[in-house]
């Protein structure tokens, strides 16, 4: 087995007293001997022969991966204007189209296009932006007396009418205490008073239709008695297409929130924009002749959301980071036709597979679309020219200048991250970044054959040796099945699952993403994935759910960690990576910190279930190794995420402790542990204001498992065979000293 970062170093110091060039990661670790078993054989045929397919975790391919996911979001879902290159796009859904995603938040904490918030607490930064931007809709102040007669309102209300943002704002007005969402799995009729904390609004933003079926007067007046006690209040969104028991709970429903006026929430906005800006007032750029044509083509029925879209394009505009030119693009009614008479001159194979392959990989290399549209040109031209001799074309009839010419896009030059380094590429990417979603759109909405030639590629994308190009077949799959999930789930991400190796299993838990955050599949999803990871006949199935789960925003943490453990049971090498990295997807979220550590402790009990003990320290390998970097303002280097989170939160503190200890006693995990602690001390070399949090570390973990004599001689050692950690080492063991004196 190969060891980790020379966890018993068997070379002496450098002669000369300079330390021996050693990786700054550690080398992926090998499956350890006590664990080492082969999938199920009863299982699904040919499934044993896949353990040499997916390597163990590597924090480098993991950061990568996750990196992937959130270009190819930014780049397929457009959604904004480019300012110096990189869109200014977030993550909405609503509707079932690929063109208009509608109502939901992203945490502070949760990336660049973050995860929607599903639920519980509602940072008070998105309560402050509301209130700073919010106007009131016509039925306001009807839907607040509602509210405060019952304490519990069910709002019937059209996805992107602002219905989210009314319901929270009147939510942070009427309980300033603070703000909730409620899980979407939520049973209304079985809530209890120790579900609620006093004084909270709460909101569930999306009705299960199931659910809506089953609630009576009963529930209602109870749920409103509930609130009533707790000081509480509730809102809960109903979709316009599910249906409420008639005359059962009539007196709790509000209809429509009524409509917003266009130009006062525009400007709003604006205002909200240039807040603490010099360069314009909201009313003097509003006021310019050019700015009041776009403003003159806005009609009652443009969402609020496009509108708040809009503001925040001006405001770039009053900086000069992007031109009024583009923006008046972007908002003319002359704009659909403009993109339909657009894609009509697409007119050859190459050039429609061209644009198709562009939208699914815009802002990638010109390379990797090229090649992705030359394989969807075949498929087109099997069907568009059937005989043989009909097929031969004339090379270099159309150069990549003209081709980009017609399809209104252009080469740039760019970096690339890679987990090697960053290198220079051409990129290729449209001038309009909204094409690639409208595109995507305008193919399933209007022609059904061609997709279906669309949905074979996008399947065979998925299946492709390329990291880069798998996530963004993956993104698009997942958008188009917003659009026609049924579909586009029995077609291609089923089909992904299925093949049970490893690039179209990343690809169908990625995909499965997308629809994790529309309040109107996430229910769909959530079951979904629950089926997959119960499937014990199937480790195709399971593995993938088990990729899938760490990231998806169908279900809560709890019940998220609870199918783990379910599936943790299992003997299953690469199911347990798969679980153990999405713990640690869920580890990287702060407020869910404290439940996996909970999990992570239960698993790690005991000798009862061994599997699952295996899986969750393994877990704690993944998580100490893919996020040991966190930067800290006055450290030169970036803390170890076990060591930092340990410094913050003293409960947290005595779980990682506890965990980190289990890890140095177990057989076949104790090597990767010192290994950690390796990595750590030579950070510790680096930067002197890691030595006493680490020293302080080692000794309570060394005190909590017994290991204390343990930690001592292997520092001992590591000093004696690295020279240049022995000044490091006497600092960490002079507060060993202290401590025990003490």
């Amino acid at each position: 087995m190969a060891d980790e970062e020379d966890t018993t170093p068997e070379e002496g110091p450098d002669e000369s007293g300079a330390e021996s060039p050693e990786p700054e990661s550690e080398p992926a670790p090998q499956p350890e001997a006590a664990t080492t078993t082969e999938p199920d054989q009863s299982a699904d045929a040919g499934e044993g022969a896949e353990a040499v397919q997916d390597p163990p975790t590597d924090p480098a391919t993991w950061k990568e991966e996750n990196r992937n996911f959130d270009e190819a979001l930014q780049s397929l879902l457009g959604g904004g204007l480019r300012l110096g290159g990189t869109g200014t796009n977030n993550i909405f859904f609503g509707s079932t189209s690929v063109a208009t995603l509608g109502d939901n938040y992203s945490t502070a904490n949760s990336g660049r296009f973050g995860s929607p918030l599903r639920s519980g607490p509602v940072s008070s930064t998105l309560l402050d932006q509301i209130r700073a931007s919010f106007v009131q809709p016509e039925g306001y102040e009807r839907l607040k007396d509602a509210l405060e007669s019952r304490q519990l309102v069910f709002v019937r209300a059209r996805s992107g009418s602002g219905r989210t943002t009314t319901a929270l704002r009147l939510l942070d007005q009427a309980c300033r205490t603070g703000v909730r969402k409620l899980d979407p799995d939520t049973r209304l009729k079985a809530l209890e008073a120790d579900d609620f904390e006093d004084s909270h609004g709460y909101l569930l933003e999306s009705l299960d239709p199931d659910q809506a079926a089953g609630l009576r007067s009963f529930h209602a007046e109870k749920l409103s008695q509930l609130m009533r006690d707790k000081g509480c209040m509730m809102i809960v969104i109903v979709g316009e297409a599910v249906p409420l028991p008639a005359r059962e709970i009539d007196d709790f429903v509000v209809g429509e929130i009524g409509a917003i006026e266009p130009q006062t929430l525009l400007t709003r906005h604006v205002e909200w924009g240039l807040r603490g800006s010099t360069e314009s007032t909201a009313g003097a750029l509003l006021s310019r002749p050019d700015v009041k044509e776009i403003i003159a083509e806005i009609t009652e029925d443009v969402p609020p959301r496009e509108l708040a879209e809009l503001g925040a394009l001006l405001v770039e505009v009053a900086h000069d980071r992007i031109s009024l030119d583009l923006v008046r693009e972007r908002y003319s009614r002359a704009s659909k036709t403009s993109f339909l008479e657009w894609f009509d001159e697409q007119s050859d194979p190459e050039q429609r597979a061209f644009v198709i392959a562009l939208a699914v990989l815009n802002n990638e290399t010109v390379t990797l679309v090229s090649d992705a549209a030359a394989i969807l040109a075949k498929r087109i031209k099997a069907v568009e020219v059937p005989r043989r001799f009909d097929r031969a074309k004339p090379l270099f009839k159309i150069s990549l200048e003209k081709r980009l010419e017609i399809a209104r896009a252009e080469v740039f030059q760019d970096t690339l991250k890679l987990k090697y380094g960053d290198v220079m590429v051409r990129k290729v990417r449209f001038h309009d970044d909204r094409f690639p979603r409208q595109l995507l759109d305008h193919i399933c909405d209007q022609y059904s054959e061609e997709f279906e030639i669309v949905r074979e590629w996008l399947t065979e994308l998925g299946a492709q040796n390329n990291d880069r190009l798998r996530m963004r077949a993956a993104v698009a799959v997942g958008l188009l099945s917003v659009y026609d999930f049924p579909s586009i789930y029995s077609k291609i991400i089923d089909a992904w699952v299925y093949a049970n190796w490893r690039e179209p299993r990343w690809a169908a838990a990625a995909a499965m993403q997308i629809p994790s955050r529309d309040p109107a599949l996430s229910r769909v999803v959530s079951r979904l994935l629950t089926d997959w990871i119960k499937k014990d006949w199937s480790l195709a199935y399971r593995r993938a759910a088990a990729k899938a789960l760490g990231a998806t925003e169908a279900m809560s943490a709890d019940k998220v960690l609870s199918l783990l453990k379910h599936a943790a049971r299992q003997k299953d090498l690469i199911l347990s990576y798969m679980i153990g990295e999405s713990i640690c997807r869920l580890f990287r979220q702060p407020e869910q910190r404290p439940a996996v550590l909970d999990s992570l402790l239960d698993w790690t009990a005991g000798e009862r279930y061994p599997y699952r003990r295996e899986t969750g320290l393994r877990a704690l390998i993944i998580i100490s190794r893919c996020l040991d970097d966190v930067d800290v303002v006055e450290s030169v280097e970036e803390w170890p995420i076990f060591l930092w989170v340990a410094d913050q939160d003293t409960r947290q503190r005595e779980q990682i402790l506890t965990l980190f200890g289990r890890v140095l006693i177990a057989a076949g995990f104790m090597q990767h542990g010192y290994a950690r602690i390796n990595n750590w001390v030579r950070r510790a070399r680096r930067d002197e204001t890691l030595r006493v949090p680490l020293a302080r570390f080692l000794y309570d973990v060394g005190k909590e498992s017994g290991e204390l004599d343990s930690i001592r001689e292997h520092l001992e050692y590591l000093a004696t065979a690295k020279r240049t950690l022995a000044g490091t080492v006497r600092t960490l063991l002079l507060h060993f000293d202290e401590r025990t004196v003490k």
